[in-house]
């Protein structure tokens, strides 16, 4: 089975080069500001991604926070540039307010109950599930793409949705499993 380690260091490899090529999609459209804000958005995850690998077993509370939180704008402008690019309402506005109560849920926790890492989990799949949401909303909604491309990524983000989902579930009903490192 792989290492914690192994797979940031996977999703990290993956996600920089999901960055780059929308960078060089955006260079490629300069016109197509939206790309721009899709692109930034894979730069930030990858970033946040990078802070957590680099990350040591006795991380201080700002860096536990800020790393995660990287990963989240990321997601806040995908989601973003996503809407601007079909031609949907932007949800900058639900991002920004998730980051907002993200952040003081996340602050609040690490602060309050450092050792309880599961309310940080959950917090992360709350965000998670209504920023997805958003997104397959918004491809929803859509009527601009080919309806088979529309329901191929509706239904990638909804595995997503699905494996956070599981992930908080068997949290909650195994905690004392999870609790004692087995």
């Amino acid at each position: 089975m792989l290492d914690l380690k192994t797979l940031l260091l996977l999703e990290f490899c993956t996600t920089t080069l999901q960055a780059i090529a929308w960078v060089l999609v955006w260079m490629s459209w300069r016109h197509l500001y939206e790309l721009k804000v899709i692109a930034a958005g894979f730069v930030a995850i990858a970033l946040g991604l990078l802070l957590l690998l680099q990350r040591g077993q006795e991380a201080s509370a700002l860096r536990i926070v800020l790393d995660n939180m990287m990963i989240k704008i990321g997601l806040v402008l995908l989601a973003d540039g996503m809407a601007r690019f079909l031609g949907q309402p932007r949800c900058l506005r639900i991002g920004v307010f998730c980051l907002a109560a993200h952040l003081v849920f996340w602050v609040m926790a690490v602060a309050l109950a450092p050792e309880r890492l599961e309310l940080r989990i959950h917090a992360s799949t709350a965000f998670t599930v209504v920023m997805m949401g958003v997104m397959i909303k918004t491809l929803y909604m859509d009527r601009t793409q080919p309806p088979f491309l529309r329901w191929i990524t509706i239904a990638l983000l909804g595995e997503y949705v699905g494996a956070s989902l599981l992930q908080s579930f068997l949290l909650y009903w195994y905690r004392d499993t999870f609790a004692h490192g087995a």
